[in-house]
């Protein structure tokens, strides 16, 4: 473990210990989101059980960089979890 620790580490000019960075890929349009992207953001979306319709345990990481959130675009992208007919609900 301490090894796979200095792995993920790296050492400044001073000596001193610093996480690595490590970048992620938007998942709207596959592209690496640097480090000053502020306005993209990342999200857990939550598998649900289809028979009980609750929390089973699982999720997805989305992370959507800031051009597409400033063209208004993340919505319409494939990775996000369609409803289906059976999950819902209809108010009486």
């Amino acid at each position: 473990m301490q090894g796979l620790r200095r792995l993920l580490n790296m050492q400044n000019d001073a000596g001193e210990f610093v996480d690595l960075y490590v970048p992620r890929k938007c998942s709207a349009s596959s592209r690496i989101i640097c480090a000053k992207d502020h306005p993209s953001i990342q999200m857990n979306v939550a598998e649900v059980d289809k028979v009980t319709g609750r929390f089973n345990g699982y999720f997805k990481t989305c992370s959507i960089c800031g051009n597409i959130r400033r063209m208004g675009e993340s919505d319409d992208f494939s990775g996000w979890p369609r409803p289906t007919a059976s999950s819902q609900r209809t108010s009486d």
